[in-house]
């Protein structure tokens, strides 16, 4: 996975569904975690950070944002029986605090390592050596007082590198089936389309099933010229073509966080978190496109993630105690397919409604032939852009 992730403590709790990881890097950069809860469905559990929900309103199982493990002060988790303030939730309601600071000056730095050295080769890996695989996970927090016992300050901030070598197989024509050449197959049979009657009758068969080269549509000649040839075989239907690349993974984590005590009552607090990544899974197919080799979203996805909350608490007698919070989550993410900037189907293939005017109506068309792998841009959810502003309030009176 993307390193290490405070949301495996839900494995621990009674209740809960081991915890896995879900949808593509580019739709969820954070790596966050969905469980099921009793039973109940694994969009049924609430998740507040210092006290204002960071949920994901187009995957409202998973979290917008994941705080880095250091900078997590308490993680409290409820099941069942939950208080009133604690409601959107019928699996459970997890309440995650990030760390503040104090009276001392304290801080941590850390790095995590993993490397393909210490594995072994993938018996189908035909290229020499062990695949990449390498990540890099570091950080620090340091926090302490701006004015004792008044005024305190928490920061931490976090950056995961991955890096991976990745081989997948794949279906692609032979010379002979670009050229148009059916005869070595057995008993086929390609129709002339220019003859015959509209309902088909009379048609003929191409002489010695082979398809004159003046007969190739344009488009398709110039998609049958991205394709690379087998590298594996000349056999058509199989998996003739080891399709390899580099794929990448970057993500930044930051908190930082204020915390005041205007008086011996009262205490007040304010956190900002950002969270920038940058993540690569290169197509298949090269200049074709095809599928991730990674098998998520083909070509660049950019995400920036914002969340922030005010929160204050104060105590009007030893009976009552107010408590109140707002915040703020800003989720932009996007996924964009290489040369999503020109409208290649349209301008270069020629082939009229494949783009429009929006940049996200850009890039390749989508082509799905059976028993070989898809070209161009084959993802169904790719390209996309979230711009999500989602605002929060809460405030609770409590009486003993």
């Amino acid at each position: 996975n993307a390193g290490r992730n405070w949301q495996a403590l839900y494995k621990i709790v009674p209740g809960f569904a081991p915890p896995a990881e879900l949808h593509s890097d580019a739709g969820n950069p954070q790596r966050a975690l969905g469980a099921n809860v009793n039973g109940a469905s694994y969009s049924n559990n609430n998740t507040r950070l210092d006290g204002a929900t960071v949920s994901y309103p187009w995957l409202p199982h998973i979290v917008a944002y994941v705080p880095p493990v250091d900078a997590v002060e308490t993680v409290n988790i409820v099941t069942n029986s939950m208080d009133a303030e604690q409601g959107m939730a019928g699996g459970s309601s997890i309440n995650v605090a990030i760390k503040s600071g104090t009276n001392d000056y304290h801080g941590s730095a850390h790095w995590f390592h993993t490397n393909s050295r210490m594995r072994a080769r993938n018996f189908f890996n035909t290229t020499n050596g062990i695949p990449k695989n390498i990540l890099n996970q570091g950080g620090y927090t340091f926090g302490g007082p701006v004015k004792k016992n008044r005024l305190f300050f928490f920061t931490d901030w976090e950056r995961t590198v991955r890096r991976e070598f990745r081989q997948a197989f794949r279906t692609v024509p032979t010379t002979g089936l670009r050229g148009g050449d059916f005869s070595f197959l057995p008993s086929p049979v390609i129709y002339d389309p220019l003859t015959g009657q509209p309902d088909g009758t009379g048609r003929q068969l191409f002489p010695n099933q082979l398809i004159p080269t003046s007969r190739i549509d344009p488009a398709s000649a110039k998609m049958n010229a991205l394709i690379p040839q087998p590298n594996m075989s000349q056999v058509p239907g199989t998996n003739n073509y080891n399709a390899a690349g580099s794929y990448e993974f970057n993500r930044d984590n930051f908190d930082f966080k204020v915390n005041y005590n205007p008086t011996d009552k009262s205490s007040v607090f304010a956190r900002y978190s950002l969270s920038p990544s940058q993540i690569f899974d290169p197509p298949s197919l090269g200049g074709a496109g095809g599928d991730a080799l990674a098998g998520g979203q083909p070509g660049n996805a950019p995400g920036r993630i914002q969340s922030a909350s005010v929160g204050g608490t104060y105590t009007v007698s030893p009976r009552v105690l107010v408590d109140a919070v707002i915040g703020y989550t800003r989720l932009r993410l996007g996924a964009q397919n290489v040369d999503i900037d020109k409208n290649y189907g349209l301008d270069v293939l020629q082939i009229p409604g494949t783009n429009g005017s929006d940049l996200l109506q850009g890039g390749y068309p989508r082509f799905a032939i059976s028993n070989f792998s898809s070209i161009g841009n084959p993802n169904v959810s790719n390209p996309f852009l979230f711009r999500d502003n989602q605002y929060v309030a809460n405030a609770n009176l409590s009486y003993v």
